[in-house]
């Protein structure tokens, strides 16, 4: 392959923090953690992961054929000697499914003159298909509060069928306190590579235990977004999805932040965002608008079954008429590790809140007449809601 073939994608968001580092002489290099997708667009998607030693990574990629190589740019500087690796393809067609797989080099000796490299490792083939934001049938999954419990996140995944979602929702709380990045690994990211993130991407809704922890400053490295931000908005089957966050649950001031917190800034940053997106041109063509909101906006303590703190109270005051305004169908929740489920009422305007437990996983099927939900309990129980079409 010709250098002019090759697609050299810039990737702005991943951490220098993470990228110098010295080769190892003795270690086989392997993929440790990954690939797995994020970002996920009707023209693009990033994909992301580790290897046991620095190396120079890239992505080969095509419909049909691997003819296309993408690789990350800095500065005029091709992303090398790292362990970590985040590439971004783009210019995809919508709903289009395509094939890929990880090359990775080794380099021996990283000389300022004519660095020497090594054996050229190829990873197997996946495939993943992009979003399409044109109306059709489609599902996607739910989880929330795993709290780095990969044993109950595999029990659970057991219980649906990861292979007809569209994607998965991780609604905060996935980590628990994140001290380390290994912990974020063996907490339930390797159980999503194995099961399915290398071809189906999942959404990761941060949650108030996310924003804890001596690696949450680091968090965004393995969660990154091209926006920046942990809340955006996407398209898919023709539905207007945000995806907010909630941050801490407890006011700036609360003492176990140490001063360190400034939610409240954010929050109002964010607050304007989502009236903007809520009235955007995409959002109101939409069949359905559903938001990802890992903290409930609700202060009902029969439906959050738990006395509503700082947070709960704020974005239900701030954040839900905002939703009202903006025909928001469902906002689906955690946090309270209880089940809750408010129905819309088509008279006030309201959207149906569903707050999903520690406990159970949901498939939510998206059709022309309804969004129907199906939760499934670890302990075999379910419960089904269904809200038609306004």
């Amino acid at each position: 392959m010709s250098l002019k073939s090759i697609l050299l994608s810039t990737c702005l968001f991943c951490a220098p923090a993470l990228i110098a580092q010295e080769p190892s002489d003795n270690a086989a290099l392997t993929v440790t953690h990954g690939p797995y997708l994020q970002e996920l667009t009707a023209d693009g998607v990033t994909i992301l992961w580790v290897t046991s030693q620095p190396c120079l990574g890239r992505v080969e990629y095509g419909a049909d054929e691997l003819t296309k190589t993408a690789q990350t740019v800095r500065h005029g500087l091709v992303n090398a000697n790292t362990t970590h690796h985040t590439v971004r393809l783009t210019g995809l067609k919508p709903g289009q499914k395509y094939k890929y797989r990880l090359v990775n080099t080794e380099i021996l000796d990283f000389k300022p003159h004519i660095p020497t490299l090594g054996k050229v490792i190829n990873s197997g083939v996946s495939t993943f298909t992009t979003m399409n934001p044109a109306p059709f049938e489609f599902s996607f999954i739910v989880t929330q509060d795993i709290h780095s419990n990969a044993t109950k996140y595999a029990s659970l995944l057991d219980k649906v069928n990861v292979s007809d979602a569209a994607f998965i929702v991780l609604n905060g709380d996935m980590d628990s306190d994140p001290n380390t990045e290994d912990k974020i690994y063996s907490g339930h990211l390797d159980v999503a590579v194995e099961r399915f993130a290398k071809e189906k991407p999942f959404i990761l809704v941060r949650g108030n235990h996310e924003a804890r922890g001596h690696f949450a400053r680091s968090l965004f490295e393995v969660y990154p977004h091209s926006s920046g931000r942990y809340y955006y908005s996407f398209s898919h089957g023709g539905v207007f999805f945000l995806v907010v966050d909630t941050g801490s649950e407890r006011e700036d001031s609360n003492p176990e932040y140490s001063g360190m917190n400034d939610m409240e800034g954010y929050r109002a940053e964010e607050t304007a965002w989502i009236a903007k997106e809520l009235q955007s041109s995409a959002a109101k063509s939409a069949r359905y608008r559903i938001v990802f909101s890992h903290i409930p906006p609700t202060t009902d303590v029969d439906v959050a079954h738990e006395d509503p703190a700082f947070t709960m109270r704020w974005t239900t005051e701030q954040w839900a008429p905002l939703y009202r305004s903006g025909n928001v169908d469902l906002v689906m929740s955690g946090h309270t590790h209880s089940e809750g489920w408010q129905a819309p009422d088509s008279k006030k305007g309201d959207f149906a809140l569903f707050i999903g437990s520690n406990q159970e996983i949901q498939t939510v099927k998206v059709t022309e007449k309804a969004i129907e939900i199906h939760a499934q309990s670890m302990k075999g129980g379910e419960r089904k809601y269904q809200m038609p079409r306004r």
